[in-house]
């Protein structure tokens, strides 16, 4: 029923919005008859009800089961009918183990895999009786992202390719669907409302429960909720460490600046002034008499010797030496 309505819905907003704001109106249902001490036992599309307004309505308690009520007295398991759908059936149910209201978190987490990809959890429909309630028992459900999607499953989702369908499902909506559906009933949610406070963190861009916690996923969601604080930190730090950056490269290029005239002075005093038996001294060659010239030329052999690590100080040097 509710996939007719769903039809006339926003499919461009169907997978990340429609679907987990109106399953959400399901597990309120659901938890209202929780709180009234029944188990639905049989949560599937055609028990759920969505008007064109938007409502939601919660349809069939024939097999409903109270809480407590181990003679199954007043159901229509005790006439011997089979009290689920196989392909929303949980685990305890096909092996006749107590039920509780975690037998119905299990079947919204059916419900919710269905709306979001279009199959259901387990492909039982052309499977013997014996097969499916084999496959059920054993509790293997593919996550929905790594489910066998088709392009009419994502044209219907209001989404380009099945490679995004699949990317959009990965993540939070994996793991609230996995959790609901574990095939130990207590390592499932608490409790539908604790299902639909992870649905409702999900549609807020918060972290969920379901999902393992860690410093990237926090810094993730963090930036999802407040994306625009987000970039204007992101905006200040580059620009500070750009500022930073641009402060150390402006400090190291004074310092090689004041390298390069300081070795350039010093050979230049050392040209003309008193004798250095590490430098040499090149009046020591030329002798008294000896021109000026002789005494640049005797300094222009040495600079590529002495300088030849430094270009710009091979320049500065020639061009002082040409003045000369």
């Amino acid at each position: 029923m509710w996939c007719v309505a769903l039809e006339k819905a926003a499919w461009a907003r169907y997978t990340k919005r429609i679907a987990p704001m109106l399953f959400r109106q399901v597990c309120g249902a659901v938890s209202h008859v929780h709180r009234n001490l029944i188990v639905h036992r049989d949560l599937k599309p055609s028990n759920v009800f969505v008007s064109a307004e938007g409502g939601v309505k919660l349809l069939d308690f024939g097999v409903a089961k109270l809480l407590g009520d181990t003679d199954r007295l007043g159901t229509l398991t005790g006439a011997g009918v089979s009290p689920f759908t196989i392909a929303f059936a949980a685990p305890e149910q096909v092996e006749r183990a107590p039920i509780t209201t975690a037998t119905d978190v299990y079947a919204l987490g059916a419900l919710l895999y269905l709306l979001l990809t279009g199959h259901t959890c387990m492909d039982v429909a052309h499977s013997s009786v014996a097969d499916a309630i084999l496959a059920v028992r054993e509790g293997v459900v593919t996550a929905p992202s790594e489910r066998a999607l088709t392009a009419v499953d994502a044209q219907r989702r209001g989404v380009a390719s099945t490679m995004r369908l699949s990317r959009t499902l990965q993540g939070e909506l994996d793991a609230i669907i996995m959790k609901a559906m574990r095939r130990e009933p207590a390592r499932r949610y608490a409790s539908v409302d604790a299902m639909a406070d992870d649905v409702h963190r999900f549609l807020r861009g918060d972290r969920v429960q379901a999902k393992t916690d860690t410093v990237t996923y926090r810094l993730r969601t963090f930036v999802r909720r407040h994306r625009a604080a987000a970039v204007g930190i992101g905006v200040t730090a580059v620009a500070m460490v750009a500022g930073s950056a641009m402060t150390l490269y402006q400090a190291n290029l004074t310092r090689v600046e004041a390298s390069r005239a300081e070795r350039a002075s010093l050979f230049l005093m050392h040209m003309v002034g008193e004798p250095d038996a590490h430098f040499g001294d090149p009046f020591s060659r030329i002798g008294p008499n000896g021109r000026i010239a002789e005494l640049i030329d005797s300094s222009l052999a040495r600079v590529p010797i002495l300088f030849r690590d430094d270009p710009r100080i091979r320049a500065r040097l020639y061009t002082a030496l040409a003045r000369a």
